[in-house]
């Protein structure tokens, strides 16, 4: 509730009352109503649109003791301080709730001044009233999807971060709290300090790229946190146009990725008791023999990422790329790695194309 300077000496002076008729094409402009307390300070009379917005019967005068019962309990407070204010000459308002029927409640902001003050205990005042449920409404989703995003952000561990449009750290308080960072040290392309050494070549390429072709950003790194620890992240972004088509930010998040030895190569698997005469260890294996090695232990793709730590999506590529080799050759091994481990031995003949078949003493 907020109070005003009283009303200036004329229109302290200025007898009689605007009829709430006056304020009709006021009414049919707007959910507004019209309310004018006599200057006993006990009668209220409304417009049309006033009554129904507090559910008081139309046609005829209230008392204003009616009008206050028909605020929320949670709301009289406020709507006695507005009461205070019109008594010492003041103009005044406040939002309140009216109940409904049906158990929600209406908001409804109420302004008034009082234009005649004669220094006694009786006064008079005129105001309007105005339906602002939407706007609380509004407000209320508004902080409700807040609350939501701030659960997931939790309960994913994620870290929320937003860039300027050249690629340069805005706010990122979760990646300080996680990497334990000052903020002076983010600023401009700091952030990247954080990042394992072996992994920022990357990073800063596919960071480069996306910022010069305005792209979705999404790479994996592992991250030097608060306790000292290396741990494997996966970062998106997206920029964000204004209007005319320009980047006004980046906004983007960081969720951990399971498994801590992703992009690692693979730990080989022992010695087979009877290991073939030709060492093939460091052949790379083709997408022939990854399908047909799938198809031999009866796996699906998502099977082999579960056991190889490769992802499903990168399988698929691999299975259906014509070229002998692959982009990532760690990928490649632990995939293979995975696959001699179910009971698969590749198969590399002179003159012959590259093979399969069941390894002798396998385990399943």
């Amino acid at each position: 509730m907020t109070a005003r300077n009283g009303a200036s000496r004329e229109n302290r002076q200025r007898p009689g009352w605007p009829p709430c008729e006056v304020a009709s094409l006021v009414e049919d402009a707007g959910w507004v109503g019209v309310w004018v307390l006599g200057p006993d300070g006990h009668r209220v009379r409304g417009s049309s649109a006033f009554n129904a917005l507090f559910g008081l019967a139309d046609g005829r005068d209230h008392a204003w003791e009616d009008l206050a019962s028909a605020v929320h309990p949670g709301d009289r407070t406020s709507f006695r301080e507005m009461e205070a204010s019109l008594r010492n000459g003041l103009s005044a308002e406040c939002e309140v709730r009216s109940p409904r029927g049906d158990g929600s409640c209406a908001w409804i902001e109420l302004r008034a001044a009082n234009p005649r003050f004669d220094g006694t205990a009786a006064f008079g005042a005129v105001g309007i009233a105005r339906d602002v449920t939407l706007r609380h409404m509004n407000q209320r989703s508004d902080l409700t999807g807040q609350a939501r995003l701030a659960a997931l952000i939790e309960a994913t561990a994620a870290v929320v971060w937003t860039v300027s449009p050249d690629g340069q750290a805005l706010d990122m308080p979760q990646w300080l709290t996680l990497t334990g960072q000052s903020h002076e040290d983010v600023q401009g392309r700091g952030w990247i300090d954080a990042i394992h050494p072996d992994d920022r070549g990357r990073v800063e390429a596919a960071w480069a790229t996306a910022v010069a072709h305005q792209a979705s950003y999404n790479t994996d790194y592992r991250v030097l946190c608060a306790d000292g620890v290396y741990r494997w992240y996966n970062a998106r972004g997206i920029p964000i146009l204004d209007p005319d088509g320009e980047i006004r930010e980046w906004v983007g998040v960081c969720l951990t990725v399971p498994g801590r030895n992703r992009y690692l190569p693979a730990t080989p698997p022992a010695p087979s008791p009877v290991a073939p005469a030709t060492d093939n260890s460091d052949r790379e294996i083709t997408a022939a023999q990854v399908r047909g090695a799938r198809s031999m232990l009866n796996w699906s793709a998502g099977e082999l990422a579960r056991r190889s730590g490769v992802s499903a999506s990168t399988i698929q590529r691999l299975e259906t790329d014509t070229r002998p080799n692959v982009p990532r050759p760690d990928n490649l091994a632990a995939i293979r790695a995975a696959l001699e481990t179910g009971g698969i031995e590749f198969t590399f003949e002179p003159d012959a194309m590259p093979g399969i078949r069941p390894a002798r003493n396998a385990r399943r």
